[in-house]
């Protein structure tokens, strides 16, 4: 559970798919009474949960501002619809009508709803639209999370980049080391916090941008490393194990990775074994030009599900059986061995 606050409201950043126990405990935590705004979190099963037992608790859900809807899913059109009965402001679009659910809050709606506690997702548009609503920015936040998360091609500012680097590459994983990973989380929000009230100038500026710094180094020496021990096998798949880096509570910068991979292999289905929320996983995910013609989800074995079509998450028990649905229907653009 990672606990921060900004202006006088209480900020929990979570993930979509919280389980119950840490639910309850987070709970616990609310002030009485509390009016509850949701940032960034998709409209899943376990967020319905939530807001269930928050209610159970005498508490209230006093907005939603969110950019995951899929249409095509039909549970998640009913959660919405079963959210809208709360009779909060909501704002639940696509991603083709927001970019980022930061473009989806502003001081004056978050100071209406007179929120006491905000639950956003665990990245930087959760925590931006947090930032944003509270009235704290920065010129180019818009564009860094608009960049950072909303897909838009371009750089980051420095300040995007460094909150960026110091969330992917500070602490150890969390499906590895849960306490350390929060730890490491919530100094980050509260020190990215601090400096940004003080125009990250200061000695304690320059000791975080230098820990980010060798925290970032680190992590692209181990991508170097693990695309150097990258395979590609028949089906135009590239293979990587993190399970060795990660499981030591290490970072690997994947869009080093990711970048080092193409330019030797070409245009390949990205595949690599580590940690998440099956327990040991296969992440997947297809280059921008296949995108357009690849739905990863047509692939995926029965009983494992995906929000989007260009990146999937298979269980290591099953991904022989996502292998062989990718080799027996083979895109035309795959690049095969």
């Amino acid at each position: 559970m990672i606990k921060v606050g900004v202006q006088g409201v209480l900020g929990f950043a979570i993930q979509p798919n919280l389980k119950k126990g840490i639910r309850s405990e987070m709970i616990k935590a609310f002030p009485r009474k509390s009016k509850v705004v949701f940032i960034d979190l998709a409209p899943t099963k376990d967020v319905v949960s939530l807001i269930e037992e928050m209610e159970a608790a005498d508490h209230r859900l006093a907005g939603y501002f969110d950019h995951h809807l899929d249409l095509v899913r039909e549970a998640e059109i009913n959660n919405v619809n079963w959210i809208k009965v709360r009779h909060a402001p909501i704002k639940i679009v696509s991603r083709r009508e927001a970019p980022s659910a930061c473009h989806l809050i502003n001081v004056a709606e978050l100071k209406k709803l007179k929120a006491d506690v905000c639950l956003f997702h665990c990245d930087p548009d959760g925590y931006f639209g947090l930032l944003k609503g509270c009235g704290m920015t920065y010129p180019a936040m818009m564009a860094d999370v608009d960049i950072l998360d909303g897909g838009a091609r371009g750089v980051p500012s420095k300040i995007g980049s460094l909150f960026a680097s110091g969330l992917n590459f500070l602490g150890p994983s969390y499906y590895i080391n849960p306490e350390g990973y929060e730890m490491a989380k919530a100094g980050l929000f509260r020190t990215f916090e601090r400096l940004l009230r003080k125009g990250f100038i200061g000695n304690e500026a320059e000791e975080f941008v230098n820990a980010v710094d060798a925290a970032s180094e680190l992590a692209r020496k181990n991508a170097l490393d693990a695309a150097r021990a990258t395979d590609l096998i028949d089906g135009g798949v590239a293979l990587a194990d993190f399970r060795p880096i990660v499981g030591s509570g290490g970072n690997i910068a994947i869009s080093y990775w990711r970048r080092l991979v193409y330019n030797k292999y070409g245009d390949v289905l990205l595949c690599s074994i580590s940690y998440g929320h099956f327990g040991q996983q296969v992440y997947v995910s297809v280059p921008r030009s296949m995108q357009d013609k690849v739905d990863l989800r047509n692939y995926l074995p029965r009983g494992v599900d995906g929000r989007v079509p260009f990146r999937v998450q298979v269980p290591t028990d099953l991904w022989s059986d996502f292998l062989a649905q990718w080799r027996a229907r083979l895109p035309t653009t795959a690049r095969t061995v």
